[in-house]
């Protein structure tokens, strides 16, 4: 049953009570009214149709699901960003965590997975230190990146060594596409700006690797722009020297090959 949206903020500031089997419909109702409200609405609670239990509802990359009794167990790579709720009028400013659902998945059947790379003589290797599973072999042949794109990742491991030799609680980084232009350019490295097609392309291409997860729209970049970087750094860039790279980079610029990695 779609239910009517509570506004009740004293309501809604109750502090939630126990679900049990017992509340089933509830879970039924919430469903059907986040569906009803798809458009605007990716997430509820039970409070928001009038219930105080602790049921949520949520779409869960197109499918969606519902828990009882969540408990928040990990958070990682935090970043701020606004929101609206069907409950209260405007916007708010809060804090996310940004997710990475191929690696939940990956791991969940990485033994199959290990077994089936291996027949071709690829290595499946986890590393949940950082939170990586990744590929390596005689077999396994690295794409050719363009020219800004490699150097994006160069500066990307720089930014990433600093923030984490700092004060870091996540294994993930933060950046602005401003911070990543003002490393090139403290490098000499970028003789011109390069067009908003190219930085498209190779940010687009590092995203389709994992190596960075845009936070912004790539359709609207601008030096605001903020980018995730993920520890799939490490892996790419392990136990090299970036800034002996860089300087490599800046006495070769004359040369307009694209480097491979």
């Amino acid at each position: 049953m779609i239910r009517e949206i509570c506004k009740d903020e004293f309501f809604l500031s109750q502090k939630a009570e126990p679900a049990t089997v017992d509340d089933l419909a509830i879970a039924q109702d919430l469903l059907d009214t986040l569906a009803a409200h798809k458009d605007g609405c990716v997430g509820m609670a039970a409070n928001m149709i009038g219930f105080n239990k602790r049921i949520i509802a949520f779409d869960n990359i197109g499918t969606y699901m519902v828990m009882f009794n969540p408990v928040i167990v990990k958070k990682s790579a935090p970043y701020d960003a606004e929101e609206g709720c069907l409950s209260l009028t405007g916007t708010r400013k809060t804090k996310r965590y940004q997710t990475n659902p191929e690696f939940y998945q990956c791991n969940q059947h990485l033994e199959f997975i290990q077994k089936y790379f291996s027949i071709m003589g690829i290595e499946v290797v986890e590393n949940s230190q950082m939170g990586l599973i990744y590929i390596r072999g005689e077999q396994v042949v690295g794409e050719k990146l363009p020219k800004l794109a490699t150097l994006y990742v160069l500066v990307l491991k720089l930014i990433y060594d600093e923030q984490m030799s700092s004060v870091s609680t996540s294994v993930n980084v933060i950046t602005t596409l401003s911070e990543i232009h003002e490393k090139l350019g403290t490098y000499r490295l970028l003789k011109k700006q390069p067009s908003v097609s190219e930085i498209r392309r190779s940010l687009a291409m590092l995203k389709k690797y994992q190596v960075v997860e845009p936070l912004d729209v790539l359709e609207e970049l601008d030096g605001f722009s903020r980018l995730v970087v993920y520890p799939t750094i490490n892996v790419i860039l392990l136990g090299d020297d970036v800034r002996a790279l860089l300087e490599t980079f800046r006495e070769g610029e004359e040369e307009d090959g694209e480097p491979e990695i």
